[in-house]
């Protein structure tokens, strides 16, 4: 596995498609990848997806928020986010509910700047951790 592939599998493991780039890391850094480009190959591909994800969940906004108050999900996702506001990024390094966070993130509108600090530095921690943890 390459840097670019682990960047990939990172990327579309922010999204919400069912991959884990914790998984690629290791794989990566098994399979010869020194640790550090692995770090930050994975690193990017997922900060990246996270922005996506923002930039969806502010168009989605847009064109669904009558169908989100509308919706038991949609209200309890967004009573989440107005209540708990950017507090409740810190969970986004979690696994299954993390990613739809970010999307929710930008639904809220959560400021471009709190969003990048705290989900970029939370994801690369995560990785920085992972990749201790194994070497």
């Amino acid at each position: 596995m390459s840097e670019l592939g682990l960047a990939l599998v990172s990327f579309f493991a922010a999204t919400l498609l069912p991959f884990s780039s914790e998984a690629a890391l290791v794989a990566g850094v098994a399979a010869g990848v020194p640790v550090l480009n692995a770090v930050i190959a994975c690193s990017i591909g997922n900060c990246l997806a996270c922005l996506l994800n923002f930039k969806l969940g502010d168009w989605l906004r847009n064109k669904m928020q009558n169908r989100m108050e509308n919706s038991r999900g949609g209200r309890l996702s967004l009573g989440w986010m107005q209540r708990y506001g950017k507090a409740s990024l810190f969970l986004s390094w979690l696994p299954i509910i993390g990613d739809p966070l970010t999307v929710i993130a930008g639904m809220a509108r959560v400021g471009w700047l709190w969003f990048i600090g705290v989900i970029c530095t939370l994801r690369i921690v995560r990785y920085v951790f992972i990749a201790g943890a194994i070497s």
